[in-house]
């Protein structure tokens, strides 16, 4: 009689047992199933629609041809398929059909010459578009517009031309310096230099060619409220004739572009009188391993010829977005690269689409077989010939070149 008590209370105990196993997997498939539906509700919101109406456009422009740019399509100016339509009621529309949680844009009417802007043509707010909703917005002002004399400027006060024209004679011509000085300037001590081109572009809209900056003024205040960095930045005005510009900033004579290379002459006038007045005028620091050369498209050829030149000068270079035509001079010199026994930093970038990324990655691959060790390569998803993103890539070669790291 006392075993079968003893069995029917384990019997009990195993009942008991099977039912709590019951309920947990009851409640894991709740759960599971919980999870599955937020999933799922999340997928759908990140891929639900997004609507953007233009409401108003400045008086008398014609509304053909405006887009939105943005990360979705690589802040492409000019992309066919988020172009704005004419809805019934008169409006541009553009329907997101793949649009994330939230995208952040601008609108253009097919390049960044012609981006929106405030009527002083300074940079307006970025948008804001949410997926599953409608966005509506206004274009005050189109850049390209904006007259000459109304545009704001936008260079730092620690921005500043030069007190007279530089000679150049090395190239029997004379140049604008615009300088910027860091925001303890005056407290003694003395700072590294970045050395550019197309002043004009760097730090103010109202004197850019594109109407649109580099940004390097703020940027480098950024840095020095960020990260305590500090460095003077010359910037040297571009020729005024296209043709003359490309004359001064590459090295070789380029039959096929029908340019008489003058970069020999160029790299010269550098090093013999533009940093010579720098160095006998401002508080800079003259050694190499604190002097860098940094420039875009061909002046970003110029900048890596320059430091390759004179490495005795240029600890630092970089070169964003370089253009290096496949002219035989230029074949020799990329087949003759090796370190110099002075160390040297470089940093080279492209665009992931851009025509030159075949050549600049070949670049750097001849680099490291040569035995470069202190080379960095930025392949970037949306980079383009426009001030916004040479900007960007500004930042990032000076976190590199000066050692920044976050």
């Amino acid at each position: 009689m006392q075993g079968w008590s003893v069995f029917l209370l384990w019997l009990k105990d195993f009942a008991l047992f099977l039912m709590d196993i019951r309920n947990n997997i009851f409640d894991m498939c709740r759960l599971f199933f919980t999870i599955f539906l937020l999933a799922v509700g999340m997928g759908l919101r990140a891929q639900q629609q997004a609507v953007v109406v233009i409401d108003g456009l400045p008086a008398g422009m014609s509304a053909d041809s405006v887009y939105l740019a943005a990360a979705i399509n690589r802040w492409n100016p000019c992309c066919a398929a988020h172009r704005f339509v004419i809805g019934s009621d008169g409006r541009l529309v553009l329907v997101l059909s793949d649009a994330p949680d939230t995208v952040r844009f601008r609108v253009c009417r097919g390049s960044w010459r012609a981006v929106e802007c405030l009527p002083n043509g300074m940079d307006s707010p970025m948008h804001i578009a949410i997926g599953g909703d409608t966005t509506h917005i206004s274009v005050d002002a189109w850049r390209d517009a904006v007259p000459v004399k109304q545009l704001a400027t936008t260079a730092g006060k620690n921005v500043r031309f030069a007190p007279q024209q530089l000679d150049m004679p090395q190239l029997g011509k004379h140049r604008s310096v615009r300088v910027y000085f860091p925001p303890n300037y005056f407290n003694g001590k003395a700072f590294p230099v970045i050395y550019m081109y197309d002043a004009q572009n760097l730090f103010d809209n109202a004197t850019s060619t594109t109407r649109s900056e580099w940004r390097v003024d703020e940027i480098m205040d950024e840095l020095y409220y960020s990260r305590g960095f500090a460095a003077i930045v010359v910037g040297l005005n571009a020729a005024t004739r296209p043709h003359e510009r490309s004359q001064e900033l590459t090295p070789w004579d380029n039959d096929s572009l029908s340019i008489a290379g003058r970069g020999d002459a160029f790299a010269k006038f550098v090093v013999k009188t533009l940093k010579p007045f720098i160095d006998g005028h401002y508080r800079s620091d003259p050694r190499r391993e604190r002097t860098a050369i940094i420039g875009a498209e061909l002046a970003g050829l110029s900048a890596f010829y320059i430091a390759q030149q004179s490495p005795e000068v240029f600890g630092m270079a970089a070169a964003i977005g370089p253009l290096i035509e496949p002219c035989p001079k230029a074949i020799d010199f990329r087949a003759k690269l090796k370190p110099n026994k002075r160390s040297q930093r470089f940093y080279l970038s492209i665009g992931e689409e851009q025509p030159q990324r075949n050549v600049v990655e070949g670049l750097y691959a001849q680099m490291q077989a040569a035995g470069f060790v202190d080379v960095g390569l930025n392949i970037c998803p949306y980079g383009q010939d426009a001030e916004w993103y040479y900007g960007e890539e500004f930042d990032r070669a000076v976190r590199f070149l000066f050692g920044l790291r976050e």
